[in-house]
């Protein structure tokens, strides 16, 4: 069966895979049996997919583009825009059948713009600015209900723009920027609600812009560069409070047109296994 929601479209979809376990298209998420999606066109093996929510019913052609789908205790999380609030962050709880905004962030119809959702201890942290601290780290507690901003790391309307948000040990790991110290590794201690920078890699005001942020037997390891050996494998081990360069894989300098510097191996696509 092809399903087609262009007129209005791509709203969000679930498939009951307990009834039809086939399905021609890689999963978004799962819960308790129902394989959530958005889509423009889905082609199934059999009868089964059912409409969740047409978040953005009001607008002409519009669509509620929901993503970044994350599950906390049976309920589905995810980013979703409509005419009204922008994008902004949803819920929806396959037990009561109900899609739910959460927060407002950004109030009115412009967009707070949240990316890297993740869970960390039954809470929900993301990026995301409200139009007064540009792009912060901000969390919700389900318990609660409550939305908040966890840290204005970047005072004032200045962003810190926090990415490459990681949950390992029961801390919270990202790379942002103070205003100071360029992009460097962060966390976030939930239980004694502190934030601060893990290491200035790449010391002053230059970044060492780290990415890929991979747990490892208890440590993190990430793609750094620092002023002297380029962009190469690092780790942070949480334990003894360390941050340390894993090895200069491509050692030396490299030239170009705007001299002679450290050369990069540029670790990508960090796999545990």
């Amino acid at each position: 069966m092809k399903q087609n929601c262009s007129n209005s479209g791509p709203p969000m979809w679930f498939h009951n895979l307990s009834r039809h376990p086939q399905i021609f298209q890689s999963c978004t998420s799962i819960i308790a049996g129902l394989l959530f999606f958005c889509i423009s066109q889905l082609v199934l093996a059999s009868e089964g997919a059912e409409l969740v929510a047409d978040i953005n019913s009001a607008a002409r052609n519009g669509s509620g583009l929901p993503s970044q789908f994350v599950q906390i205790d049976n309920i589905l999380y995810y980013t979703a825009q409509n005419i009204t609030t922008g994008t902004e962050l949803w819920s929806f709880n396959p037990a009561a059948n109900a899609a739910v905004l959460i927060a407002d962030i950004l109030p009115g119809a412009n967009s707070s713009e949240i990316s890297a959702l993740t869970a960390l201890n039954g809470q929900l942290y993301f990026s995301a600015q409200d139009g007064a601290s540009g792009f912060e780290l901000w969390k919700h507690d389900p318990l609660s209900n409550i939305t908040i901003q966890v840290a204005d790391i970047n005072a004032g309307s200045a962003s810190s723009s926090p990415s490459e948000l990681m949950a390992l040990n029961g801390q919270l790991y990202f790379s942002a920027q103070d205003g100071a110290s360029g992009f460097e590794p962060w966390k976030h201690d939930p239980l004694n609600n502190t934030t601060s920078q893990l290491a200035d890699i790449n010391a002053g005001s230059a970044s060492s812009s780290p990415l890929e942020f991979t747990p490892l037997d208890g440590q993190l390891y990430f793609s750094a560069q620092d002023n002297s050996s380029g962009q190469e494998l690092w780790k942070h081990d949480p334990f003894n409070n360390t941050t340390s360069q894993v090895a200069d894989i491509r050692t030396g300098n490299a030239s170009g047109p705007i001299g002679s510097y450290p050369a990069s191996s540029l670790p990508r696509e960090l796999i545990a296994l």
